[in-house]
């Protein structure tokens, strides 16, 4: 919306929204300092609550959380990661809301994927009431301390497991396989009386 201009509103209104709204009044108001001065203010808030809508916005899902991290883990349960990055504790909540439901191996692995960034696979009954965890790729150890806390919720408790972290777990190897020939020959024998 166009608005009319003065050089007292140049001076006094520097807000978008406060010259919006001078737009829908009547050119008289150019030269009210007060008035002018009430718009100023009154088109600050009203982008500051523009500002704060569109940044709480944000805030009410945890992939793109900030300030509410904190009030993400405390609904969930999850002890405050200060030390962590803004996207390892957002992984944290994701996993959570995610683990309300039967784990099954496939599951297991999208929540294990996403908490390390590193690619996991379940390989199941790998021993009695075992399982392994295979991730493919190194994993720093308060991550490792994350994974293990993480598996210990989400495993059936008679269960165990075994997670084999390593760049080189699938190896390939060459075989070699060698043969013989041979002749048989059967011979009967019969007794004779």
């Amino acid at each position: 919306m166009e608005y009319y201009s003065s050089e007292q509103i140049e001076e006094i209104l520097k807000s978008e929204k406060a010259r919006e709204i001078l737009g829908w009044f009547p050119p008289v108001y150019s030269d009210a300092y007060v008035f002018l001065w009430l718009l100023e203010e009154t088109g600050e808030s009203i982008e500051r609550m523009q500002q704060w809508a569109e940044e709480f916005a944000q805030q009410v899902m945890p992939q793109s959380a900030t300030w509410t991290l904190p009030l993400w883990e405390e609904r969930y349960g999850i002890p405050s990661g200060e030390k962590l990055s803004l996207s390892q504790r957002r992984n944290q909540i994701i996993n959570r809301r995610r683990t309300r439901a039967p784990m099954p191996p496939a599951k297991i692995e999208a929540i294990i994927t996403n908490l390390t960034g590193v690619a996991t696979r379940i390989e199941e009954n790998t021993g009695k009431n075992k399982f392994t965890v295979v991730c493919k790729g190194y994993i720093p150890p308060e991550i490792m301390k994350a994974v293990r806390r993480e598996l210990n919720k989400l495993k059936p408790s008679h269960l165990i497991y075994q997670i084999i972290s390593s760049i080189f777990y699938d190896a390939s190897a060459m075989q070699y396989q060698a043969a013989a020939a041979g002749i048989l020959k059967i011979y009967e024998v019969k007794e004779v009386a």
